[in-house]
């Protein structure tokens, strides 16, 4: 198929969830020159972006071919720059799409997209992201925007420790995931949420810099998302990390990919 030719700038942003992934894409799509990374290939996405783009909902690689052309359009700016974000959870569906083996590693599913680059987006405290996953779920909550109506945690009660725990294993497995991807073959950079958030501007040259982008820059009044204040929410994580001083630790057994 002509949409897998391999692009020198043809980019993911990977992450196990919950680590400003949202805020990162923003930035890089604001740019105008860091392409328009999005989730894509999100399961529960993929007949609204088909709809949008006025071609069929794929399920197998027998009808994938106009979907994942219309990604490449979609996901590119006009220098030719793809971007794409990309969860743990979707591997797999983009792994049917594409026709790679069932058992494939990460590293065949991407490179059969045509991704020659991986930015690896994490989040040092693993508890706030496990946290921050729970809320999501339980308020539809996943990004906030200046002057958005705020959404309090505080109705939802509180997560179990074994809940918590559930998620922190969660994240150990998608770590594995994602650090099984060779770099010899798709070269990856890390960012970490701790230091990007604190200087978005200059994470963005980074990237460029990595991409072979230049002059590329977030426009001044660009709105991207803002980081959720919920006091409910950071108490729970306050209390948490006061019972677990020595979490985070895999204790479950990690979950199997039903693929």
């Amino acid at each position: 198929m002509g949409w897998n030719k391999r692009n020198r700038s043809r980019y993911i942003i990977a992450s196990g969830g919950r680590s400003g992934t949202g805020l990162l894409a923003h930035a890089l799509w604001s740019t105008g020159v860091l392409g328009r990374p999005e989730e894509y290939f999100n399961e529960a996405d993929l007949a609204a972006n088909a709809h949008r783009w006025h071609v069929n909902i794929p399920k197998t690689e027998e009808d994938s071919a106009p979907y994942l052309q219309a990604y490449k359009k979609a996901s590119s700016t006009p220098n030719g720059v793809s971007g794409l974000k990309v969860m743990t959870g979707s591997l797999s569906t983009i792994g049917e799409l594409v026709g790679a083996e069932v058992a494939a590693r990460p590293t065949e599913i991407l490179l059969t997209l045509g991704i020659t680059m991986m930015f690896l987006v994490v989040r040092e405290d693993r508890i706030a992201a496990a946290m921050s996953t729970w809320r999501a779920q339980q308020t539809g909550e996943f990004k906030r925007f200046e002057g958005g109506e705020p959404v309090s945690s505080e109705e939802f009660g509180t997560p179990s420790d074994e809940t918590i725990q559930g998620l922190l294993n969660d994240s150990f497995w998608a770590d594995t995931q994602w650090d099984s991807v060779d770099p010899e073959r798709i070269p990856v950079h890390k960012f970490t949420y701790e230091e990007f958030s604190e200087d978005l501007p200059g994470s963005v040259a980074q990237i460029a810099e990595h991409l072979g982008v230049r002059r590329a820059t977030i426009p001044a009044g660009t709105r991207l998302p803002v980081r959720i204040q919920d006091d409910h929410f950071a108490k729970i994580i306050t209390d948490y990390k006061q019972r677990h001083p020595h979490d985070p630790s895999p204790l479950l057994p990690p979950p199997q990919d039903p693929h």
